[in-house]
């Protein structure tokens, strides 16, 4: 069973009736433009006003009330829940002779409708940012029956349309999650918000888990070079009949990030050739890729990593260098419990060197040599650092244990992050510059995870223009692919 249309709009019904204790009779459920998700309701003759509550605290116009769940009913005695509201308007209004109005709506961070208490056989989780450059290996036809309801008068009408679709261009993978084999396809919608990208994961035979599906979209998300973003899921029934949809609230700004930023897969995922020719994608490359991603999870902590890591894609240039510094540094410290991080055994430094030091610090610094405001106990202070290795060398040592070189390319792009982080303005002539220290640290970030998951023997190099495909072993190329990293031309 393969979707054939995008269920971006496919929310609860419109009208509903609360099982809360509200003014309104009916709410209406939305997704805006800016990805929310709200329940609103207005009543043109409510009951009279009471502003202390149960527990006896007033309510005012405005006033933010977290962590509740909303209960609705749907005309046709659904199920809807919306989790962790905020009531972000109350009012009520009167002019003119007209009745007091009041307006209740509550923002909702997800939205659940359940239709029928089955037991879910297949679920599809439907997602933004699903590029589609390269082209996909399978095609599918869908055969789909669309069933229209109109209720007048106690009248019921029922219209039935079939649709054959053609051109489902889709990936399928069987990924391994643990211990459970998962039949997975990927592909783009026909329908929707064509230009957010629209796009579906499909789980056939076996419905994982949350954490399993948001773990398989995340791998996906690193395999195909983009952030793939959850708006919504369908589960169904062994007989093909919807049982369940869940919808979750998205901000506009990760959204147009995620989508502006472009696709930048960490490695050539094309059947031959080049991805920026526009061939078809290597269905084996992917579900390898995607496999060893899951499969490094406990190391890696891939949610977090992708936290990071998409933040640094979607963030504004300027501090580029500083978010993809966290990734890297995220990364760092997740895998180098083995690897040294002082420059001098730490038990050593703390029972000889350091004392020595402290006492010729004093015997050395007289008040006449300190600035104004400095204290000798200042000084003392920067001895808790001084037996560290600095994050650059610890890089470089990160970089030799997983046998990739560390060349001037990458010590450049680390140096960058420390101008954003301290507060360094750019001017107009230096983006593009920093734009390609930018790619290079990405660059850099995508060996070290391609290295520490085998997940591919190469990379693409992203420092040098035209993208080439590089071994893991070797280093950056830098612009000319000489070798050399971008220099900043002086203001």
């Amino acid at each position: 069973m393969m979707p054939d249309e995008w269920k971006w709009e496919k929310l609860p019904s419109e009208i509903c009736r609360p099982e809360f204790e509200s003014p309104c009779d009916f709410f209406e459920i939305e997704r805006r433009s800016d990805f929310s998700l709200w329940a609103c309701g207005t009543s043109y003759d409510p009951p009279p006003r009471d502003d202390e509550e149960e527990d006896g605290k007033s309510r005012v116009p405005g006033q933010r009330i977290e962590g509740e769940t909303l209960e609705f009913k749907e005309l046709s005695e659904c199920a809807v829940t919306c989790y962790n509201s905020l009531r972000l308007d109350k009012e009520r209004q009167s002019s003119c002779g007209e009745p007091n109005q009041v307006t209740e709506k509550w923002r909702c961070a997800a939205l659940e409708r359940v239709l029928r208490d089955d037991e879910p056989v297949h679920a599809i989780d439907w997602v933004l940012n699903l590029r589609h450059e390269l082209i996909f290996p399978r095609a599918t036809d869908a055969d789909t029956d669309v069933s229209h309801k109109r209720r007048r008068e106690g009248i019921e009408w029922e219209r039935m349309r079939s649709r054959n679709q053609d051109g489902l261009d889709h990936l399928s993978l069987s990924l391994v999650v643990n211990e459970s084999e998962y039949e997975v396809n990927v592909g783009c919608t026909t329908g929707g918000p064509q230009k957010w990208l629209p796009g579906f994961v499909e789980y056939a035979g076996a419905v994982p888990s949350a954490e399993e599906r948001r773990l398989i979209r995340q791998s996906l998300s690193f395999a195909l070079g983009g952030e793939l973003i959850l708006v919504s899921t369908s589960w169904f029934n062994d007989d093909g009949w919807l049982i369940k949809t869940r919808h979750v609230s998205q901000t506009f700004t990760k959204v147009i990030g995620a989508v502006s930023g472009g696709t930048a897969p960490m490695t050539n995922i094309a059947g031959s050739g080049s991805w920026l020719d526009g061939n078809l994608f290597d269905e084996e490359k992917i579900r390898q890729l995607t496999q060893k991603l899951i499969d490094a999870d406990e190391l890696l902590c891939v949610d977090e990593l992708k936290r990071f890591y998409f933040l640094a894609r979607r963030t504004v240039m300027d501090v580029g260098p500083a978010v993809y510094g966290s990734s890297f540094e995220y990364i760092r410290d997740r895998i180098e419990h083995d690897l040294p991080t002082t420059l001098i055994e730490k038990k050593a430094y703390r029972e000889t060197v350091r004392p020595a030091l402290e006492a010729a610090v004093k015997g050395l610094v007289d008040d006449e040599f300190l600035c104004p405001g400095a204290t000798v106990e200042d000084l003392l202070s920067k001895l808790s650092y001084f037996h560290k290795i600095s994050l650059t060398a610890q890089s470089r040592v990160l970089m030799e244990h997983l046998g990739l070189e560390f060349g001037d390319v990458e010590k450049a792009a680390l140096s960058e992050r420390n101008h954003p982080a301290h507060g360094r303005t750019y001017q107009d002539e230096h983006y593009d510059t920093l734009m390609r220290h930018v790619r290079a640290f990405q660059s850099l970030i995508n060996r070290v995870i391609l290295a520490v998951t085998e997940g591919a023997d190469t990379y693409i190099d992203y420092s040098t223009d035209g993208f080439p495909e590089r071994s893991l072993e070797e280093p950056l190329g830098g612009p000319k692919g000489d070798g050399k990293p971008a220099v900043f031309a002086e203001s």
